[in-house]
């Protein structure tokens, strides 16, 4: 809250805010409306999508957005993935309690 928060809270709509550091992207996901980005995630956008990053509210929004589709699909197979192996289990427990019977 010293430097870095309030610098990336007056920075502009259409500033990019580049962090390399895990602990400063965080920090900034968790207690702005933006993400920082890698410099290697800056320059690959400018590869792709040139200086204008196109019609999103933040820049970053172009990497961000594809980046938490991703994860959230993982999460929702992960979460499947789960609950078949505990309906699995519990079935296994039900058939041999009920073979032991």
């Amino acid at each position: 809250e010293r430097a870095l928060l309030p610098a990336v809270r007056r920075a502009g709509l259409s500033s990019l805010i580049i962090a390399d550091g895990f602990s400063c992207k965080e920090q900034i996901q968790q207690e702005t409306s933006r993400h920082a980005l890698h410099l290697a995630e800056v320059m690959q956008m400018a590869l792709r999508e040139g200086a204008y990053g196109g019609p999103h509210i933040y820049p970053e929004e172009a990497v961000v957005k594809p980046r938490i589709t991703q994860q959230r699909r993982s999460m929702r197979r992960a979460g499947i993935a789960t609950a078949a192996m505990c309906a699995a289990g519990a079935l296994l427990w039900w058939g041999a309690k009920r073979n032991a019977a």
